[in-house]
C-alpha cells in the first residue's frame, strides 16, 4: 500500500489542523467514523444476504444428491436380482 511512516502522518495531521482547525478536523474525523460504521454494518449485511441466498441452494442440492442416491439403490437392487 502506501509507505507513510509514522513522522510522515503526524506532520500531516498537525498540517490539517493548522488549516482546517480543530473544530473541523473533529467533525471530518466524527464523520470518517460514521462512514466506516455503515461499510462494516453494510458489509454484514451483504454477507447474511448471501448466506440466505446459499442455503436454499445447498439444501436443493442436498435433496437432489438424496433423490439420485434412491435412484441408484433402486437401480442396484434391480441389477442384484
Amino acid at each position: 500500500m502506501l509507505n507513510i511512516s509514522t513522522t510522515e502522518l503526524l506532520i500531516i495531521g498537525f498540517l490539517l489542523l493548522l488549516l482546517l482547525g480543530s473544530k473541523k478536523m473533529s467533525e471530518m474525523a466524527r464523520n470518517a467514523g460514521e462512514a466506516t460504521r455503515e461499510l462494516k454494518k453494510a458489509k454484514a449485511d451483504l454477507s447474511d444476504v448471501s448466506q440466505e441466498i446459499k442455503r436454499p441452494i445447498t439444501k436443493a442440492d442436498e435433496l437432489k444428491n438424496v433423490e439420485e442416491g434412491e435412484t441408484v439403490k433402486k437401480k442396484s437392487k434391480g441389477v442384484a436380482k
